[in-house]
């Protein structure tokens, strides 16, 4: 009974704070905004940011410290509930410091193709440091890729980093391969971790989200391959997660093969996922996918009776939310309309 009451007073939790997240009134208000600053000052007095940014003066902050400001809000949040999960459980809070670790390696990948590693720290994210499991510090200090790699030797990172060093300090970084195994690396280690730990529906529940986001990657990834770059069928398999669940291998490999567009968009209506949105409601893949899982979360948050798929759910639901601040504030930035705003929102 004890173990029962615990449960539900995270379950109750994880519920109450999730009601505390800004609301499509809240973000219509957003909208409005006319710069980063009076986003900011709105977040700070209107929202559950505000403690957050309580000792933060709205009127100097500018995007990349509102922006690591927001993270590190999202971060602690999951935080605050992850404290309220069993002990046996430490292996979930672990997969939002591995994605957190691999974001931070990908982007020192990406400025490192760009030739300007050294405004890495600029970004650094400090509510990380103490977490990760590998020296961000040491990170930050690298240069060139060999120096990178020796940053996070012991890691099973260097092992993929190594996969992708350039032959030659000239050398082209290979960024796309690079964060597709990092992913595949991240989504094998998560499956891993859930079959060790769970059982039941709750692992049920869990495997699915898991499966379901690596579907919608893969449908986005087949759309994005077809429509923009000519990719061949070959090229388009080799970059894919090696996991079905709704669509099985060989419908996948129908919309690969697609010879057109038109094709494409039949072979993607026969699926599982079309049904969930009406096709002039959303017109592109992102739409579909973005939206089908924001709703798949937020039914698991506020339905399942286990603590672990309800956390989960909030992560990816607190990075929704994450998502669309920092659209909002990208599009006030470059003066785009309210409207093409609002529809790169997920709500």
């Amino acid at each position: 009974m004890a173990n029962s009451n615990a449960y539900n007073a995270v379950l109750a939790k994880a519920r109450a704070m999730y009601g505390k997240h800004i609301t499509p009134e809240q973000y219509q208000e957003m909208l409005r905004c006319h710069s980063v600053q009076e986003v900011a000052a709105f977040l700070k007095n209107q929202t559950h940011y505000g403690e957050m940014l309580s000792n933060v003066s709205e009127h100097n902050i500018h995007r990349g410290q509102l922006e690591n400001l927001l993270r590190k809000a999202a971060f602690e949040q999951c935080g605050k509930l992850y404290h309220y999960l069993p002990l046996t459980r430490n292996d979930l809070f672990q997969v939002v410091i591995r994605q957190e670790e691999i974001s931070e390696l990908l982007r020192m990948v990406l400025l490192m193709r760009a030739g300007n590693a050294k405004s890495f720290i600029l970004e650094l994210p400090g509510y990380l440091i103490q977490r990760a499991e590998i020296d961000l510090m040491a990170v930050a200090r690298a240069t060139k890729f060999d120096e990178l790699i020796y940053a996070v030797r012991g890691s099973e990172y260097a092992a993929i980093l190594k996969r992708f060093a350039p032959s030659d300090e000239k050398g082209q970084i290979n960024y796309i391969g690079c964060e597709h195994a990092f992913y595949e690396y991240f989504y094998r280690k998560t499956f891993a971790m859930i079959n060790k730990n769970y059982k039941g529906q709750a692992k049920t529940q869990l495997l699915e989200l898991v499966k379901v986001d690596i579907e919608l990657k893969n449908l986005e990834h087949v759309f994005r391959c077809k429509r923009y770059l000519n990719a061949s069928p070959e090229d388009i398999v080799r970059s894919l997660y090696p996991y079905y669940y709704k669509i099985h291998a060989e419908q996948l490999q129908e919309m690969v093969e697609a010879k057109d567009e038109h094709t494409l968009d039949d072979l993607f209506s026969k699926t599982k996922y079309h049904t969930k949105f009406e096709q002039t409601q959303l017109p592109f893949i992102e739409d579909y996918t973005k939206r089908y899982y924001y709703s798949l979360c937020k039914r698991y948050l506020h339905f399942s009776p286990y603590v672990s798929v309800v956390f989960y759910a909030y992560f990816h639901l607190n990075q929704v939310e994450l998502n669309n601040i920092v659209n909002v504030i990208e599009g006030i930035r470059y003066g785009l309309p309210e409207n093409e705003i609002k529809e790169l929102l997920v709500m």
